[in-house]
């Protein structure tokens, strides 16, 4: 996990929306940007649960993060209302205001790294308007794909 979430993590406590869901098929999970492939998994133990919540017909169909210090991924019911993490292109997220050359290298250096940078946006959402506030501030809800993405 990049540091910069990390610190927002910490600093916000609770646990946050990643943009994981097996909403249309129990177990198979996805991503939300419409990948529907999940390679890399960085459950809790005995995560995911799927445990039913009384008054509830599903059961933990959204994946969260940060109810765990270590960072590791669980199942929640999507009713809650919590923040969520989103990813943006970094040409998106990154104004540079220094020199013309400095600011060339820096954009190079991204563009070949194929960096991407998180930002967390504060305030509650249900998890099925994720989807939607993310479209609106240019980005998409955050796709962890392997150890490297979870640890950056």
């Amino acid at each position: 996990m990049s540091k910069t979430i990390e610190v927002q993590l910490k600093s916000n406590s609770g646990a946050h929306w990643i943009g994981l869901s097996d909403q249309h098929k129990e177990g198979r999970w996805r991503w939300l940007n419409g990948n529907n492939t999940v390679i890399y998994k960085n459950w809790a133990p005995g995560q995911p649960s799927n445990h039913q919540v009384l008054g509830h017909k599903e059961g933990q169909d959204c994946g969260e993060v940060g109810r765990y210090k270590s960072g590791q991924w669980n199942d929640h019911d999507c009713i809650t209302a919590q923040k969520f993490i989103c990813e943006k292109p970094a040409k998106n997220a990154i104004q540079l205001k220094v020199g013309v050359l400095i600011g060339i290298i820096i954009a190079a250096i991204l563009v070949l790294c194929g960096a991407i940078i998180a930002g967390v946006f504060f305030g509650p959402k249900l998890y099925p308007r994720v989807r939607e506030r993310m479209g609106k501030k240019m980005g998409s809800a955050i796709n962890v794909t392997n150890t490297i993405a979870q640890s950056m």
